[in-house]
């Protein structure tokens, strides 16, 4: 599973900037979003936090993504792509993923884990049809 996620992650990414200005050009008004406590808050007021905490942590760009009743409710770029050329981010600014691998991973798990697909006591190895080391690319960990 995880070599999937490894493999088709730039895939991903590249998918995720496509969309992102074609979703968010849909998205260009003050809007409400819903959140999941059922209070509202609109995209203005969005801005105005991420600025804030941008500001805050020192921040010089930021890609932001919200996700409400299952659909993107709004999509935004913030900052500088690139500050020392001046270089502004915007929504099709791609950004170095990092170790995003590993939280797609942790989300994959949980909704299996909610599905009852399996169960978060069981070992790993359990799930396996064979034992970890047999695996060709687990002999490159050791």
């Amino acid at each position: 599973m995880m070599s999937f996620v490894k493999k088709h992650m730039k895939h991903w990414i590249l998918l995720y900037s496509f969309l992102l200005p074609v979703v968010l050009s849909a998205t260009a008004q003050d809007v409400s979003i819903e959140r999941p406590d059922g209070k509202v808050i609109t995209t203005s007021y969005v801005d105005s936090v991420a600025l804030q905490l941008m500001d805050t942590a020192a921040v010089t760009g930021l890609e932001l993504g919200l996700v409400s009743n299952g659909k993107v409710a709004y999509l935004n770029g913030y900052g500088y792509r690139n500050k020392a050329m001046q270089q502004l981010n915007d929504t099709s600014t791609c950004f170095y993923a990092a170790s995003l691998a590993k939280s797609l991973f942790a989300c994959l798990v949980m909704q299996l884990a909610d599905e009852k697909k399996l169960s978060l006591d069981t070992p790993l190895y359990k799930y396996l049809p064979k034992p970890l080391p047999d695996y060709d690319n687990y002999k490159d960990l050791v």
